[in-house]
C-alpha cells in the first residue's frame, strides 16, 4: 500500500501526495464504480465543487471567492481515495477507518462532509 498525504490549501484545493519513485500513480484514488483513476504523485483536486475538470482543481475557486481555511494545518494520512460524484473525497486509513472531507465547498463542517450537497441545485456546482 501506498501512502497518501492529504493537505488542504487555504481557500483553496485538495493536494495530494503519494510518496512514490513513479510520476504516474494508479490504485490510489477511486471513482465510485471502483475504477482506479491515474494520477500524478503530486495531484490538485477541487475542493470549492465548481472545477469543470473533476475531480481535479481547475483554478476555478480564485474566480468565485472560495474560502476555507478550516483544516489548512492538518496533513491527513490514508492508503485509498475514492472520489464519489456529487459526494465527498472518502479516505481509507491504514487501519480501515474512514473519513470523508468536504468537495462541494459548502460543508458547514470543514474540512469534513456534512451531507450538504445533497441539498445543492445549482449548475454552478460540477463536483
Amino acid at each position: 500500500m501506498k501512502n497518501i498525504k492529504i493537505k488542504l490549501l487555504e481557500d483553496g484545493p485538495i493536494r495530494l501526495s503519494v510518496d512514490s519513485d513513479e510520476d504516474s500513480i494508479r490504485d490510489v484514488l477511486f471513482d465510485e464504480k471502483g475504477r482506479s483513476i491515474k494520477i500524478k504523485k503530486n495531484s490538485i483536486l477541487c475542493r470549492c465543487g465548481k472545477s469543470k475538470q473533476q475531480p481535479f482543481c481547475d483554478g476555478v475557486h480564485r474566480m468565485s471567492g472560495f474560502k476555507a481555511s478550516q483544516g489548512v494545518d492538518t496533513v491527513f494520512e490514508g492508503v485509498k481515495v475514492s472520489v464519489i460524484k456529487k459526494s465527498s473525497l472518502d479516505v481509507e486509513k491504514i487501519d480501515k477507518s474512514k473519513y470523508r472531507l468536504c468537495r462541494c465547498g459548502v460543508s458547514a463542517k470543514q474540512p469534513y462532509c456534512d451531507d450538504t450537497h445533497e441539498s445543492i441545485t445549482s449548475k454552478k456546482y460540477t463536483f
